[in-house]
């Protein structure tokens, strides 16, 4: 019972962070295209990080929503999740240094609670991945390799089941970015209007 609420407030957890990653992209996208440089590098890796996020919460609940109406095995199951994580953990690391480099320089500049506190978190968020691909990969892929000699159907429902779940993340997270820019865009216009009137 423990375990899966656990599982269910991570997963809660991981969606807002990925939403919210995807908003800020939005927000900023228009600016950033025309600032470019290292700002654009963090764009992407922001987009790259809310799409692998909401990519991840869709492989678990395709799993454990899969196992539970028996659509799936443990086995199958299993190799979506270790696919899943083996595709989704070098984006999410090498994303993750653009944006944790970014907010050291941004903790820096700024010197508030706020940046220091993202600065820190992002630290420790891209240490964990770090150490969790270079503790688990290894073991992860051999247990693949052996899933996927034990049975041709397995392989082709766990390439299929992580396809699909990447697939939805990152179209999940452009549909956030371009509502999120639309509507920013359509901000910015109103208040440039509105000092127009008023000028």
């Amino acid at each position: 019972m423990m375990e899966g609420f656990i599982i269910a407030l991570l997963l809660i957890i991981n969606t807002v962070i990925s939403w919210w990653n995807a908003r800020v992209v939005g927000w900023s996208w228009i600016d950033v295209k025309v600032i470019g440089g290292w700002y654009k590098v963090v764009l992407y890796s922001a987009f790259i990080m809310s799409g692998c996020g909401f990519s991840w919460v869709y492989l678990v609940l395709v799993s454990f929503i899969g196992l539970a109406i028996g659509k799936l095995d443990v086995n199958t199951a299993q190799a979506i999740l270790q696919l899943g994580y083996a595709v989704l953990i070098i984006p999410i690391i090498g994303s993750g240094i653009a944006i944790w480099i970014h907010s050291l320089a941004e903790a820096y500049r700024r010197k508030d609670a706020a940046s220091i506190g993202v600065a820190g978190w992002n630290t420790f968020a891209n240490a964990y991945n770090v150490y969790s691909a270079a503790r688990t990969l290894p073991s992860m892929l051999k247990g693949l390799g052996s899933l996927f000699k034990s049975g041709g159907d397995i392989k082709v429902k766990a390439i299929m089941g992580v396809i699909l779940c990447v697939v939805a993340g990152f179209l999940t997270t452009y549909v956030i970015v371009q509502k999120s820019a639309s509507s920013y865009s359509h901000k910015v216009k109103a208040e440039l209007e509105s000092t127009a009137i008023h000028s």
